[in-house]
């Protein structure tokens, strides 16, 4: 239903006037006849025969529809209720004193296209202000909602760009183009560095105190800073690994051989399997890393 019709006041109006809280309410009819055609699907002898991958799929449809109805009709009764204001100035403080009312503007959220319509206040040779669009915070750059835009920035830190827009289609109920992602993903980090400006800490006191917490698992070690005991292990792996290619009747100063045995030999003391080599071509089991 057009949100035009709900500019009324509260009450009844002259004779043969529909009071508003009917026409607000009559916003909300298209909701109703989705909800209760779903509930008439869902009792149907084609929902009971389904399989339940495609009841999930129906039923997700249903409710995407359900909740861009119900958006649609929210954002309907705000542009009703809402009255021509005589305060609003642009940003060189030049009052805007012309409004036209029933401004319509497609926005695309999670959940599919919205209409909206609010009232524009004009002036010669400037763009249009829109103080509605301003209490809902949309983007004035493009029509996509917040949860798009967060949810395409978040897929295209991960994978490229074209796959952040299948991604984010595939979740909802709209198509996101590649160009698109590209897009939404640069300009939602266009205020990053006014974001942190605004968050630089206060100085803290004197007496404060800083904890600095480090983790050098990854550093190799010089032989001299190793603990005694870590030497004397790798001495007798080596012998192990020497004694097992000589019973073998292999050369134990083969690099490669033994290499292999090393790799194999750590990995089957660590997880406690037994390590199986064959005496042609002494293969480890195990895909392992490099211990060397």
């Amino acid at each position: 239903m057009d949100a035009s019709i709900a500019q009324a006041g509260p009450g009844c109006g002259a004779a043969g006037e529909v009071p508003a809280a009917d026409l607000e309410d009559a916003l909300f009819d298209g909701l109703r006849e989705q909800v209760e055609s779903m509930i008439s699907w869902g009792k149907s002898d084609d929902a009971l025969a389904l399989e339940h991958d495609q009841l999930e799929s129906r039923t997700l449809a249903g409710g995407f529809e359900a909740m861009r109805i119900f958006t649609e009709a929210h954002l309907g009764l705000r542009a009703a209720r809402e009255s021509r204001r005589a305060d609003v100035t642009d940003a060189d403080g030049d009052a805007r004193t012309t409004a036209e009312d029933g401004q319509e503007h497609t926005r695309v959220m999670l959940y599919g296209p919205v209409r909206t319509s609010r009232i524009a206040y004009k002036r010669y040779r400037k763009p249009n202000l829109y103080p509605q669009d301003a209490d809902l915070n949309w983007a004035v750059l493009h029509s996509f909602s917040a949860g798009v835009v967060m949810r395409v920035a978040r897929a295209s830190g991960i994978v490229p760009f074209e796959q952040a827009a299948a991604q984010v289609s595939a979740a909802g109920a709209i198509t996101a183009g590649k160009r698109q992602a590209e897009e939404l993903a640069v300009g939602s980090v266009t205020d990053f560095e006014a974001f942190y400006a605004a968050r630089l800490p206060e100085p803290c006191p004197a007496g404060t105190g800083l904890l600095i917490t480090a983790d050098g698992s990854a550093f190799p070690v010089l032989p001299g800073a190793l603990r005694p005991a870590t030497p004397l292990e790798s001495e007798r792996l080596d012998y192990r690994i020497n004694a097992i290619c000589i019973k073998l009747g292999k050369d134990d100063d083969s690099h490669t051989q033994s290499v292999i045995l090393r790799r194999t030999t750590a990995i089957a003391s660590l997880i406690g399997i037994v390590a199986v080599y064959c005496c042609c071509n002494i293969e480890a089991t195990v895909n392992a890393p490099d211990w060397r």
